[in-house]
């Protein structure tokens, strides 16, 4: 697989954190909204952004080793959010323990 086009279906893995819940999210099929080089290791890798996580940039040298692993997990299903946040969340900035900016 080469480096995924703007607009393109990926699989992104799950995350979840102990210390910044609020960026916790679920994997699955995620659109393409970016891609950028930047250095990872000493030399330029393409790194993806997806729509459903814009904050977050996935090293797509790491990444496209998991498709097919991710798709046999995650199958149809959408990657989503699942912060540990009060109802209505949606962060657009930290959610500092759900006293912060949104």
């Amino acid at each position: 697989m080469s480096v995924p086009k703007v607009g393109q279906m990926i699989y992104v893995g799950s995350a979840f954190y102990i210390d910044h819940g609020e960026d916790d999210r679920v994997g699955g099929l995620a659109k393409v909204k970016a891609i950028k080089l930047s250095m990872s290791g000493g030399k330029m890798m393409p790194f993806v952004t997806v729509e459903e996580f814009p904050e977050t940039s996935f090293n797509w040298e790491f990444l496209e080793r998991e498709q097919d692993k991710l798709k046999k997990e995650f199958g149809l299903k959408q990657a989503y959010r699942s912060p540990d946040c009060p109802t209505g969340c949606t962060r657009v900035k930290r959610c500092f323990r759900h006293g912060g900016e949104f």
